[in-house]
């Protein structure tokens, strides 16, 4: 299987674009940096709010993540070396249409 390249870096410190990503040990948080998600170098993809962990995609050492990236189709993924997914997240957006994302958003 092909090895994934590395995914484009985060060009905003809050949220991921189309094809950014995070290698082991990096992360993202909130502007105010109250809530943080890190892909762990035990392969976890974890989210982190002031009282500690508030969720995590559960995935073991043994998996190996490589990178966890949001893909151009809206599903955010974590990879292994050889390009498997590990978790997904099983969602998908109109990229295209920018608005009815953020107003879709804003009602849930």
């Amino acid at each position: 299987m092909p090895t994934p390249s590395n995914p484009e870096q985060p060009t905003r410190q809050d949220r991921l674009l189309a094809n950014e990503g995070l290698l082991v040990g990096q992360s993202i948080s909130t502007l105010d940096s109250n809530y943080s998600l890190t892909l762990q170098t035990d392969s976890n993809l974890v989210l982190t709010a002031p009282q500690g962990a508030i969720w995590s995609a559960e995935i073991t050492y043994e998996r190996n993540a490589f990178d966890a990236v949001m893909q151009s189709d809206g599903n955010f993924v974590v990879r292994d070396i050889n390009n498997n997914t590990l978790w997904a997240s099983g969602t998908s957006l109109p990229w295209r249409n920018v608005g009815y994302c953020r107003r879709r958003l804003r009602h849930l």
